[in-house]
């Protein structure tokens, strides 16, 4: 009943038209990354990630094109453009060494949060366009609402790491793909390729999203099966033209077509899974940590780029991985499958409460004497198993908008061990939990039929 009251009260003098809407959700979520940005210790810029993003940008920014292959290009080229724009309005930019920032020596990296907080807040105002399609607009601003105000998304425009272009990125995709869907226009079809293309080019492993929107692909075919396939065959290929120029790079740096698995990019399947074969020792008690460091350095962040190809290509990382395989015995195998589940559901579900610094590791006992924010972490997990729930019941009906949910709830075993990396389907678990409550009220509190309560909640 609280919930629904609030929801009406939020909503009520917002919903005269979309586009005053939209106007509300985008100065919300401005408003909040505008506040987080000024708080005196909002300092953590995102560790060596966001260290090395920078410092390669800056040398974009003095013509220095050296960056190398182990990072996408995308975020980087996003940062440089960024600084020059601050250049030409008389600002100087410089490289960093510490993960902690001194607004007075580096007002560019404060430039630069403002224009990722602009990106986040449009990213929000996409997802409300995204869910309006479908739901009544008070409830669809309600959802957007919220997802403004998302403490740990709202967080990351702080960071100079990827996630909060990404995400813009990818809201932009869906938007493109849900319009050619509904219009059957070549336009957004086109555009559409043009935004995949970009998102490879921020982070590699997008390009697998293919997978579940080909899926939506077919199952909203109609028996146009031919027709279909060919537009997402001219989807895949403009995708392909846009990232052309990197893997020619790449390629020009090192001669092998199977660079062509990771998009150019040296951080290749291969040596992924060595690392994460060595950090799995460690977590079981097999070599210390400090050892573990070593082997890092000594194997894969202290060499080159060419290096990391060669080693992964030639099989070296494989029987690395395969002699810390030989030393894991089975048990130890489900030991780490558990212990690795359990990990990154936590710090993809739980821990991004600790906004101030998503990245930082805290152990459980440590985490639970956050009593405040266990409150908060409780009710929100609570409060998004509701989505379950709203999954099994609606998900039918949004079929367009769930490819990139599934997408990134599919891949939290694997790129769940830091928490931002997961922050992409929040905004969907808020939608399909402020459903799940919807349908509740109706249902146990309303006595209402079915029906009549997906009247309530679709257009």
């Amino acid at each position: 009943m609280l919930f629904i009251l609030t929801l009406r009260i939020i909503t009520k003098s917002m919903i005269k038209n979309k586009t005053q809407s939209a106007f509300f959700v985008f100065f919300v979520a401005f408003v909040i990354r505008i506040f987080l940005i000024f708080q005196p210790e909002n300092k953590y810029l995102g560790g060596n990630d966001a260290i090395g993003y920078n410092n390669a940008a800056v040398h974009l920014v003095n013509g220095e094109n050296n960056f190398g292959f182990f990072r996408e290009p995308g975020y980087i080229y996003f940062i440089a453009g960024v600084y020059s724009i601050w250049e030409s309005f008389g600002g100087s930019t410089k490289e960093i060494s510490n993960e902690f920032l001194d607004q007075q020596q580096n007002p560019e990296i404060v430039f630069l949060r403002i224009i990722q907080a602009l990106f986040g807040s449009f990213s929000i105002v996409l997802f409300y366009f995204l869910i309006q399609v479908y739901l009544k607009n008070h409830i669809a601003l309600f959802i957007a609402i919220i997802s403004g105000l998302y403490l740990p998304l709202a967080n990351m425009s702080l960071y100079i790491l990827r996630e909060t272009i990404q995400f813009f990125i990818l809201m932009l995709l869906n938007w493109f793909l849900l319009k050619y869907f509904i219009s059957k226009q070549l336009k957004y079809l086109l555009f559409s390729g043009v935004i995949w293309g970009l998102s490879n080019l921020i982070l590699q492993i997008t390009w697998l999203i293919f997978i579940p929107y080909l899926i939506v692909f077919l199952l909203i075919a109609h028996g146009n099966l031919l027709f279909t396939l060919r537009d997402f065959l001219i989807c895949s290929l403009l995708m392909i033209i846009i990232i052309l120029p990197w893997l020619c790079k790449s390629y020009n740096y090192y001669s092998d077509f199977r660079i062509l698995k990771t998009m150019g990019i040296s951080l290749t399947f291969e040596s992924a899974n060595y690392v994460n074969k060595l950090r799995n020792s460690r977590d079981l008690g097999f070599i210390s940590g400090l050892k573990t460091e070593e082997q890092l350095k000594k194997e894969w962040y202290l060499i080159s780029d060419s290096s990391r190809f060669e080693r992964s290509f030639s099989g070296y990382y494989k029987t690395k991985a395969d002699s810390i395989d030989k030393v894991l015995n089975a048990s130890s195998h489900k030991s780490i499958f558990f212990q690795k589940a359990s990990r990154h559901f936590r710090l993809s579900m739980m821990q991004t409460f600790f906004w101030k610094n998503p990245e930082q590791q805290i152990n459980p006992i440590a985490f639970y004497r956050h009593q405040k924010r266990l409150i908060f972490v409780i009710i929100y997990f609570l409060f998004s198993y509701l989505s379950i729930l709203s999954f099994i019941l609606f998900g039918r009906k949004l079929i367009l908008l769930l490819p990139l949910f599934i997408f990134f709830s599919s891949l939290f075993y694997f790129i769940g061990s830091e928490t931002r990396r997961m922050l992409f389907i929040h905004p969907f678990l808020i939608m399909f939990s402020t459903m799940a409550l919807v349908y509740i009220y109706f249902k146990v509190f309303k006595k209402t039929k079915d029906p009549l309560i997906l009247n309530a909640i679709f257009n």
